[in-house]
């Protein structure tokens, strides 16, 4: 049975590469209108664009579906609701959520600041509660949606920060995971969310998605 999302509204945070991506992309490939969520920085949340979404869009367009952009910021709570509050007015409703937004300020215990710490919380942590506030009262109105959040596992996957490493790097790396013995893809974390958000029965389960690395001999 194909899976199709028919006059579903879903909306996507982080949705301008990566991982993120993939979910726009194959949710809006089986019938979604998506809201691809992207506020454009740099890895580390600076600065700010609406590019990367809207490139996004138009790649989802061309493919025949429908999607918007939005640069709202997670990590502030009117931004969100406005967000929500656009796709509804537009579509009628938001269904589906991926919560996926995420940055980066990788420094280690003794040389990381205040300001950064604080920084990843806001988007990781608070920009998540958000966003599922704000959808939640229409989906329990309408007595349908689904939620999905997502997590890093940038050290699993192709994301851009990994190929920034050289080809023996990534392959060393790569090698790590038992099977396929190799990095993952983000499609392939894409379409995992598909599945998850079609199948009512899972509810309140955390999936991961890694090559069975936790099985590997230590």
């Amino acid at each position: 049975m194909t899976i199709r999302f028919d006059d579903r509204v879903a909306i996507v945070t982080g949705a301008g590469n990566g991982l993120g991506r993939a979910h726009a992309l194959g949710l809006a490939s089986r019938g979604a209108k998506v809201v691809v969520n992207d506020f454009g920085g740099a890895r580390d949340g600076t600065g700010g664009s609406l590019t990367p979404a809207e490139t996004v869009v138009e790649e989802i367009r061309k493919a025949g579906g429908v999607a918007m952009a939005d640069g709202a910021d997670v990590s502030n709570y009117e931004q969100v609701k406005a967000m929500v509050e656009r796709a509804t007015r537009e579509w009628g409703s938001v269904d589906l959520l991926c919560a996926n937004a995420g940055i980066l300020r990788d420094k280690s215990f003794a040389k990381m600041e205040i300001a950064d710490f604080a920084k990843v919380l806001d988007v990781h942590l608070t920009g998540t509660f958000y966003c599922c506030k704000a959808v939640w009262d229409g989906m329990r109105e309408r007595n349908y949606g689904r939620i999905v959040l997502t997590t890093s596992s940038s050290g699993l996957f192709l994301t851009p920060l990994l190929m920034g490493l050289n080809e023996e790097a990534r392959k060393s790396l790569g090698a790590q995971v038992p099977h396929p013995a190799r990095l993952g893809h983000a499609s392939e974390y894409g379409n995992l969310a598909v599945h998850i958000v079609e199948n009512p029965m899972l509810n309140g389960e955390t999936i991961r998605l890694d090559g069975a690395i936790r099985m590997a001999p230590r």
